[in-house]
């Protein structure tokens, strides 16, 4: 990334990177990159301030495991095997009687031994490739949280879908942006 980042947005990356060390996982999820977005006051704000919380860090935590499970399927996508008489639930179920709980889930990146900090996952990447677009598509210079948050609830993904069950939106974010610009409150 050749972006510029503001110190804000880096911090939040870099609590990013605390919270999967803390999971001691090999990858920077989604879920990561959401609890350190609601753990700056900025971020927060964006994010639906107190209605979104610790609760729903979890919630969507529990939701992503659940998607994870299913092999990643959307649940767009569950949907549309239902659709066609077929029972997403069931057939996991089934698998993970063949094959073991989490089948589906696949495992952690294969990493080097001598390698141990985490990476960031491929649905963090694509959100942050989507805030470089935020970012081009204002015109300014330097990456924000703002833009992070952009791409959190519009990029198709877990999160976004878990986000919007709860109440946050790419609607709901753009007018508390426009709110904060009109009061004058810019980093």
């Amino acid at each position: 990334m050749f972006t510029r980042v503001t110190a804000a947005a880096q911090s939040v990356m870099e609590q990013a990177y605390e919270c999967a060390v803390r999971d001691r996982v090999g990858e920077i999820g989604e879920d990561h990159l959401l609890e350190a977005l609601l753990a700056d006051p900025q971020g927060a704000v964006l994010l639906g301030g107190r209605s979104v919380g610790e609760d729903v860090v979890r919630n969507v935590r529990g939701e992503l495991e659940d998607r994870r499970r299913k092999g990643g399927l959307t649940a767009a996508e569950e949907g549309a095997l239902a659709g066609l008489g077929i029972n997403l639930d069931a057939v996991v179920d089934r698998i993970e009687d063949q094959l073991g709980t989490g089948a589906l889930a696949g495992s952690d990146p294969k990493r080097n031994r001598w390698w141990r900090r985490p990476d960031f996952s491929a649905d963090v990447i694509r959100i942050l490739a989507d805030a470089e677009r935020q970012l081009a598509a204002t015109g300014e210079r330097s990456l924000g949280i703002e833009h992070m948050v952009l791409a959190m609830v519009s990029v198709p993904g877990f999160t976004s879908e878990s986000l919007a069950r709860h109440g946050v939106s790419e609607a709901n974010v753009r007018t508390a942006l426009v709110a904060k610009q009109a009061g004058g409150d810019r980093r």
